[in-house]
């Protein structure tokens, strides 16, 4: 595709490599580890988003991604500083735990 987009949605791997035994036993022994695990951090993937997204997106497009438990200090920081991406919001799940960025390119 050879234009930009209004939106990218992802749900990129984000568990932290050393937290496999703490994963419930139907993810940790069904997964499959690419789709899991984001590097020592966690946030391989994350930052890899937040870095390339900007030059697929269209001025005033989204990136919404979901991130993993504890993660909401370590996504504010990352958007805070990428350039041309302001996080708008983040969105918490059932159990109020932070789990969705969006952030807008500027």
């Amino acid at each position: 595709i050879d234009r930009p987009f209004d939106a990218i949605l992802a749900n990129p791997p984000y568990v932290l490599d050393h937290a496999r035994p703490a994963l419930q036993p139907e993810v940790r022994d069904h997964e499959p580890a690419v789709a899991l695990f984001g590097g020592i951090d966690g946030m391989g993937l994350l930052n890899r988003l937040a870095a390339e997204a900007p030059s697929r997106l269209r001025s005033g497009g989204y990136l919404i991604l979901e991130f993993g438990l504890g993660q909401d200090v370590e996504i504010e920081d990352l958007f805070e500083q990428a350039p041309e991406l302001t996080l708008t919001g983040v969105r918490r799940d059932l159990q109020g735990i932070a789990r969705v960025a969006i952030a807008q390119r500027v």
